[in-house]
């Protein structure tokens, strides 16, 4: 199946996508070298390249097949009849005059079947689980070490799909204070990170990553923000003082997977190219009392493709679209802390997302005889789609961590809310 025929159908997965960019991926292609077998009673073929089933391929009917037969007007009313039966499939005329049976085969489980893990939901502590039912300690920050330190950690991801089409997001954010020790001034920190990851065939691939990250200690302060696409760096910018990144949008490719699909007796290898959109935005601070970040990342991820054949068969295609992933998470992740005072921070993130929808159909038509075709239908993805738009956490709390001498320190502010934290 090494050489074979590619068609691209004006139809063939046209999504709700801005034109792209001529950008192309460098990413090898991924193979899945197993054939779908869709049905027992068409079993995985490997024809030589260049053999034609046009008028060589039988009919279910129990009347012989001869090419050299002249079938009467009767015996092909017969045929078509016992096929229609046999296949249940529906009737139409060719342009040539041809009666064409389409059979419709069974959807594959994959098409509609979502095998992802649960979502991942993570609140730490320190770079630990919280305390069970998030019970405050006496001390809620890191005393053991020098210097002391606290930090506060929530993330999210989300998979959708299965092996064969499917995509995930992951949102984090983070904030860490340390307190100042004889030689170093006290340190505030946070990051906001954001990942939008494909599959296709059984290929997933990171296809886009946003990260800022931000510092200040002292007189130093320290700042990037960085987007990737395919691991690729597309964007960077150092971040100091009060800062704003106008909006970054672009386009690009991402990667390309074939998988091969038995369409009725025909083997036809199906390529799904991914491309989409990445988008940036983001405002904050940094000083030596400030780590604040407000970011919204995004991105959206679709499949367009193409169907090749190795043989010679009347026609064949792809039919319909699908939306993998299209998602925004606006995030913060904000530390102050100004001098003699409690530090105070806050995470919050969001999401709109819209995923999973629309459906993937194969087809090839093959001359049975001249006065016969029969086409066969397949479909690979079928999906009602899911739209979200909510609040994943949006948390604060505040706490007296490296209070100036003679300054009695205070409860954490955050101590009731916590505690009544699901």
């Amino acid at each position: 199946m090494s050489q074979f025929i590619t068609r691209t159908l004006s139809a063939a997965l046209a999504l709700v996508l801005p034109s792209l960019a001529a950008a192309q991926t460098t990413e090898e292609e991924y193979h899945d070298p197993e054939v779908y077998q869709v049905e027992a009673k068409y079993p995985v073929v490997e024809y030589p390249d260049g053999y034609s089933l046009e008028n060589n391929y039988s009919w279910e009917s129990g009347h012989v097949y001869s090419p050299r037969y002249t079938y009467t007007p009767e015996e092909q009313e017969a045929i078509i009849a016992d096929e229609l039966r046999i296949t249940g499939g529906r009737r139409s005329t060719d342009t040539d005059g041809a009666a064409v049976i389409s059979i419709i085969q069974p959807t594959i489980p994959e098409a509609t079947r979502d095998t992802s893990p649960p979502d991942v939901d993570v609140y730490e502590e320190n770079g630990l689980p919280p305390p069970p039912q998030f019970q405050m300690q006496p001390q809620d920050f890191n005393k053991s070490l020098s210097p002391a330190y606290f930090s506060r950690r929530y993330y999210h991801k989300k998979t959708l799909g299965n092996p064969l089409f499917g995509a995930s997001y992951f949102v984090d954010t983070f904030v860490k204070g340390t307190e100042a020790s004889s030689t170093t001034a006290k340190k505030v920190q946070s990051y906001v990170e954001n990942k939008v990851s494909a599959t296709a065939f059984k290929a997933t691939r990171d296809v886009i990553r946003a990260r800022a990250d931000v510092a200040g200690q002292g007189n130093n302060t320290s700042g990037t923000v960085r987007l990737y696409a395919m691991d690729q760096q597309v964007y960077s910018k150092n971040l100091s003082g009060t800062f704003s990144v106008a909006p970054f949008d672009m386009s690009r490719s991402f990667f390309k997977a074939s998988k091969w699909f038995m369409v009725g007796p025909v083997p036809m290898k199906v390529t799904a190219s991914l491309a989409g959109g990445v988008k940036l935005s983001l405002t904050g601070k940094v000083s030596a009392t400030e780590a604040k970040l407000n970011m919204s990342p995004g991105g959206h991820v679709t499949a367009t493709a193409t169907a090749g054949v190795n043989i010679i068969i009347f026609s064949f295609g792809v039919e319909g679209n699908l939306k993998l992933i299209n998602v925004t998470t606006p995030a913060i992740a904000e530390l102050s802390w100004p001098d003699c005072s409690a530090a105070a921070y806050k995470l919050s993130a969001a999401r709109t997302l819209n995923t999973m929808s629309g459906n993937i159909k194969l087809f090839a038509k093959v001359t049975l005889f001249w006065f016969i075709k029969k086409t066969w239908y397949l479909t690979i993805a079928n999906w009602a789609g899911i739209t979200v738009s909510d609040t994943l956490w949006s948390k604060s709390g505040s706490y007296a961590l490296g209070i100036c001498p003679g300054v009695a320190p205070s409860e954490p502010a955050s101590l009731t809310a916590l505690a009544a934290m699901p």
